[in-house]
């Protein structure tokens, strides 16, 4: 019985996260760039310092939601229209990043957020307080167009909120074949931002301290009742009281 208690609690064992997260640009990396529906060839080309446009009217890439399009060493994830920008887009963009990234995409990247992520963080965040707090309460219209959000939105929050949804999309549920469904070992992700780098490690830590605790509820409340019974909760809470 023992024997068969201690073998169940090797599934107890939450799989690593695969992501590393540097607060800097990485030398040789692939570099991802955010991108909105409203952004234009000139404007990519002069943010990444290249002369050849990259999106044209045939390219199925939408910049919608979520989207991802690779072209030579770079990555545009879509946003969505920017007058529509409300915090959970920064969610549902990136979640599929982490899954591309865990089962296909390179290995090395660098996420450029650029100036105009910045500016339109700084757009609702002014919306935001002059709406008290209500950043879609249109005063003219007395109307609402998007869902609250009640907490004052900045930088800060986009880059745990981006690391987060990373973290998430790449964690599978798969529990006896987890480790097998992750093609790579190792994903390094490096952050170009305004933010000092010692106010971004910061940032990383708290968001995969966040990121780790939730993927590992929901890798736990995953396991069938033969692998998570109250037999061997207990043991695995006796055998990791310390960390609990």
């Amino acid at each position: 019985m023992a024997q068969k208690t201690k073998d169940k609690l090797e599934h107890f064992n939450i799989p690593n996260s695969i992501f590393h997260f540097h607060p800097s640009e990485l030398k040789d990396s692939f570099i991802l760039v955010p991108v909105f529906q409203e952004i234009t060839n000139e404007q990519i080309q002069s943010l990444l310092n290249i002369n050849e446009p990259i999106f044209n009217d045939d390219l199925f890439f939408r910049k919608k939601i979520g989207e991802i399009f690779q072209k030579s060493n770079y990555i545009f994830l879509g946003l969505g229209e920017k007058k529509k920008f409300y915090p959970e887009i920064i969610f549902n963009a990136f979640k599929p990043l982490g899954n591309y990234l865990t089962q296909a995409g390179p290995s090395k990247i660098t996420i450029l957020i650029p100036f105009y992520i910045e500016e339109t963080i700084l757009e609702w965040s002014n919306i935001y307080k002059e709406n008290q707090n209500d950043p879609w309460f249109n005063t003219n219209h007395k109307e609402k167009s998007y869902f609250d959000y009640v907490y004052d939105y900045n930088m800060k929050e986009f880059i745990k909120t981006m690391i987060y949804s990373i973290e998430l999309g790449g964690f599978s549920l798969g529990i006896y074949k987890n480790q097998k469904n992750h093609k790579k070992s190792r994903v390094d992700i490096g952050i170009n931002t305004s933010l000092k780098t010692k106010e971004l490690t910061q940032l990383i830590h708290i968001a995969k301290y966040i990121a780790d605790l939730t993927n590992a509820y929901r890798y736990i409340a995953s396991l069938p009742g033969n692998i998570l019974n109250p037999e061997t909760y207990e043991e695995y809470a006796k055998k990791n009281h310390k960390d609990l």
